[in-house]
């Protein structure tokens, strides 16, 4: 049996809502950046993944309480849309600059950094050279395809 577009919908509803993982009531979703090339994928595991440590970096906490959950009538996805920090889910260098990195897309998981829940690779790797220099990743989403579940 393959399961209507109601129940993906009501999937990610509940997922939305779920003080255990994606809507934790205590502990921050953290938001990283890998400065590998990574594959992402339902197998991608913590081990594929290396957070970035250019200057300034730092990872971003996700806001706690309910995210944004909904459907997608363009492409016929299920949604989450994570609520942004104050200052958005922004990546800032500083100085004194010493050593150039390269990153090639973010990654979500849980305050202790010991789950993975989803990454997502950057269309070209962006390349910081000096301090000074801002990545805005813009919105979060968490986005379920149609037909993904059978």
């Amino acid at each position: 049996m393959i399961p209507t577009r109601s129940l993906r919908n009501e999937a990610m509803a509940l997922l939305a809502a779920d003080t255990a993982t994606i809507n934790p009531v205590a502990d921050h979703l953290k938001l990283k950046l890998a400065q590998n090339n990574f594959a992402p994928s339902e197998g991608l595991s913590l081990a594929g993944l290396t957070e970035a440590t250019f200057l300034g970096y730092a990872e971003i906490a996700l806001p706690l309480g309910a995210q944004l959950e909904g459907f997608d009538p363009t492409t016929l996805d299920s949604l989450i849309i994570f609520n942004e920090p104050a200052g958005g889910f922004v990546y800032t260098t500083t100085g004194p600059w010493i050593t150039d990195q390269t990153v090639y897309g973010y990654y979500l998981t849980n305050l202790g950094g010991t789950v993975l829940y989803g990454s997502f690779l950057f269309t070209a790797p962006v390349t910081f050279t000096m301090a000074g220099q801002i990545l805005d990743v813009g919105d979060v989403t968490l986005r379920l395809p149609t037909n993904s579940i059978s």
